[in-house]
């Protein structure tokens, strides 16, 4: 099956990387989940990283959000679509991730780019009857309610 979250530390965003990709995949916004799944297959350093389809909450505007994009082994996030659509100098416009699942770039071999979010394809619509999933999701709504009542 694919893996849930194992990460012990949270990952930190790059975006310096995040632009590049972006760059080099003609990131679209709004498209996550293609910008994400094209930039893993096609970009070679990305070739030990993952595949992540999970939820995001804007630091500024606490309200999940289901999202894909890449973590590397190290920790580091890869997000093309935030990247193309945000400007680095305000920070307060970054993101908090939480990972419902990830594929290796082996997992997504016949996975159809246009048929994305492929946790729906074995999760239910929304993704819901996979506990990890569910459970990312949980805790982007709780992480989101403490921003929001701070």
């Amino acid at each position: 099956m694919y893996e849930a979250t194992t990460t012990k530390k949270e990952p930190v965003f790059d975006y310096h990387l995040s632009a590049t990709i972006a760059e080099n995949i003609h990131a679209v916004p709004k498209a996550c989940w293609i910008n994400s799944f094209k930039a893993i297959q096609t970009q070679e350093q990305l070739e030990k990283a993952w595949y992540v389809e999970g939820w995001a909450v804007p630091l500024n505007h606490p309200m999940p959000i289901e999202h894909g994009w890449i973590e590397t082994e190290a920790g580091i996030i890869i997000d093309p679509t935030f990247a193309a659509i945000q400007d680095e100098d305000n920070p307060d416009n970054y993101y908090r991730y939480f990972t419902g699942v990830r594929y290796t770039k082996a997992q997504l071999q016949g996975v159809d780019g246009e048929k994305l979010p492929h946790v729906w394809t074995f999760g239910g619509w929304g993704g819901y009857q996979y506990p990890p999933y569910r459970n990312a999701y949980e805790q982007a709504i709780s992480f989101a309610n403490e921003k929001h009542n701070a």
